[in-house]
């Protein structure tokens, strides 16, 4: 007894030194984004329902609907569970543990016979000396932080994903508006050939250069119908649901998606404290550095407090034992082994660090290009609106110079290739321009804050 306590003294003192400090983790970022010098000030983006600026109610009610039923959420909850349950049972390993036992013997032979009742109860406890329960329990912790930010980042692609889907089938009907306009627009230009030609002011070559045009429009439709119903397709697996029970509502055509609303990336540094992947890989650093730590703990002495008792009930009368007393348990001739499992969690700790400064890089680097595309989005449009109504102009005089004998159809039909190309621009800017400003608030993080209670 008195070298076990020497032992335990100097495990004690061992503890002290042996356990491995968490640090948080810290980079160096710029003070401002490169595509948006002005913004210095802070931000917290993590509130606004950013995809309210849509001002569209059926896209509002795919979104509350998928926020419920979406299967990626719905597995990112599920490990939730999971982890609140690994962190249970790892707290159950801090606590003494204790089972009991009850056997009942029947015995006999030629002439004689006896019965026996044992009870019996066992208890053992190991000392954390060097941390390894307690870090164990900070790994847990970590891990069900980690479950719970891995269901935020699972929510915001969903964000992503729902809108841009819907983004996408409003420009494919919008696609499918513009060219079955620009097919009655050409097929007026047939008939208007047509009409020329049997008055004797035409040619069969102008009504042919028009049959081609008008069929050639036509080859874009398919393509365009595919591209609807692909995304139609998309949001009803997103949305848990069948097709044919959002197609009735979305069916009928409506227009683009326009955010009516800017927005603020503020600064690097607030991508660190709202963007759920990079917070959950601090967490990851944090699990790493607790394992490391239980690692350490496995390369020192362990001691076990532990005692039994047993009351057997025999025909002759009863009978008593009991025992306790500690163990100590001393880890040498293991080849290595704990010390290499101590230097790879040693690595671990470090890959995790460069993980979460590559999480940290990559996000700004989202950020930077969302905010340079939504900033040039906006110059394309304002010129697509500016070509389109040119042609539209140029359209109307190549036609009226046509009728009136002093034109020629080829101007005629360059001039509706050249509306339809300006419209069919138009509308594709439109669609980056949405699907950009989806991708800037997703990259600062945003709306995760704003999501409805119990979603």
């Amino acid at each position: 007894m008195p070298r076990l306590l020497v032992a335990v003294s100097i495990a004690a003192l061992l503890a002290g030194c042996s356990s491995l400090a968490y640090q948080k983790p810290q980079m160096a970022v710029a003070t401002s984004f490169s595509a948006s010098p002005g913004a210095k000030a802070s931000v917290d983006n993590s509130n606004k329902a950013w995809w309210t600026a849509f001002r569209d109610q059926r896209l509002s009610r795919l979104i509350d609907r998928g926020l419920s039923q979406n299967l990626s959420i719905a597995q990112a909850v599920e490990r939730i569970n999971e982890a609140n349950a690994g962190m249970i049972a790892v707290g159950a390993t801090v606590l003494p543990s204790a089972s009991g036992s009850v056997a009942g013997r029947e015995s006999g032979g030629p002439g004689a016979s006896s019965s026996s009742v044992t009870y019996g109860a066992t208890a053992s406890w190991m000392l954390d000396l060097f941390g390894q329960y307690a870090n164990s329990r900070k790994a847990a912790e970590a891990g069900l932080d980690q479950a719970y930010l891995s269901a935020d980042t699972a929510r915001l692609t969903f964000l992503s994903e729902l809108t841009n889907a819907y983004i996408d089938l409003r420009y494919y009907q919008e696609s499918l508006a513009l060219t079955r306009s620009s097919l009655a627009t050409r097929q007026q230009t047939l008939e208007l050939t047509q009409s020329l030609l049997n008055n004797g002011a035409g040619s069969q070559l102008d009504v042919l250069q028009a049959q081609s045009a008008l069929d050639a429009a036509s080859l874009q439709l398919p393509s365009q119908e595919l591209g609807f119903v692909r995304s139609l397709n998309r949001l009803a697996t997103l949305t848990a649901q069948s097709t044919g029970a959002i197609e009735k509502d979305l069916i009928k055509g409506a227009p683009q998606p326009w955010p009516r609303a800017k927005v603020n990336a503020g600064v690097p540094a607030d991508l660190i404290r709202q963007r759920p992947d990079i917070q959950a890989a601090e967490r990851a650093l944090f699990a790493a550095t607790a394992n490391a730590g239980i690692a350490e703990a496995q390369l020192y002495p362990s001691i076990t407090l532990s005692g039994n008792i047993q009351l057997a009930a025999l025909a002759g009368g009863n009978t008593t034992s009991w025992g306790f007393g500690p163990t100590l348990s001393l880890p040498f001739l293991d080849g290595g082994r704990a010390r290499a499992n101590h230097q790879a969690a040693l690595s671990k700790v470090n890959q995790a660090y460069l993980s979460w400064q590559s999480a940290v890089r990559g996000a700004i680097e989202e950020t930077e290009n969302a905010l340079a595309a939504v900033r040039r989005d906006g110059r394309s449009i304002d010129a697509a609106t500016k070509v389109s109504d040119s042609a539209q102009r140029q359209l109307e005089l190549a036609r009226k110079s046509y009728q009136e004998g002093q034109g020629q159809i080829l101007d005629v039909l360059n001039a509706e290739r050249s509306l339809f190309d300006a419209k069919a621009q138009l509308a594709t800017s439109t669609r980056q321009y949405a699907s950009n400003y989806v991708a800037l608030n997703v990259a600062v993080g945003g709306g995760i804050g704003a999501l409805p209670a119990g979603k």
